[in-house]
């Protein structure tokens, strides 16, 4: 069963963030300036980057943030594959965001995102049945969404604070992503 949502404590709205981050702001990765935007928005951004600092990638900037910015936590990441903490602690979250940037110079995804989103960005929305919001630009992803109604597709990162006000959506569409 899902986990008590941290919304319920104090009326805000979790997204959380799941995956690789890149730790330059030049790279299709790069969340820090999505981050700033999300909680400027209102919404409180949970983290779950991959520590892959042996491969050359520090989450050093993410931990400054933390530190920076109130409504941004970092959290380790919790791997799929012990027993159902991942669903455990996904399902905290109200929605799960994934926002790839197209436009990045560096480690620029957009061909592979015009065909599909890989498997592991939405590891975390499928292990917390929680309704996902993303950018229209990911195949495969936007298809189940509308086909199914568990999620959320906008335009611009700025309309993700349209989504959060509408909590009966995002309780509607958890409820089709559960089942």
């Amino acid at each position: 069963p899902p986990s008590p949502k941290l919304s319920a404590d104090d009326g805000r709205v979790h997204i959380a963030l799941v995956g690789t981050a890149d730790d330059q702001p030049d790279h299709g990765r790069w969340y820090g300036d999505i981050i700033r935007e999300l909680t400027s928005l209102g919404l409180v951004v949970h983290s779950h980057f991959w520590d892959l600092e042996e491969f050359g990638l520090s989450l050093a900037p993410y931990r400054q943030l933390e530190r920076e910015i109130a409504g941004y936590h970092f959290h380790p990441t919790v791997p799929y594959r012990r027993d159902a903490r991942l669903s455990e602690l996904m399902s905290r979250y109200d929605l799960m965001g994934v926002f790839h940037e197209l436009a990045a110079d560096e480690h620029n995804e957009s061909a592979t995102l015009a065909v599909c989103l890989p498997t592991k960005a939405v590891c975390g929305w499928l292990h917390g049945a929680m309704p996902v919001v993303c950018y229209p630009h990911y195949r495969g992803v936007v298809e189940r969404i509308k086909d199914l109604d568990i999620g959320f597709v906008v335009e611009r990162l700025a309309d993700v604070a349209e989504v959060a006000a509408d909590r009966a959506a995002i309780a509607a569409a958890g409820e089709r992503a559960l089942a």
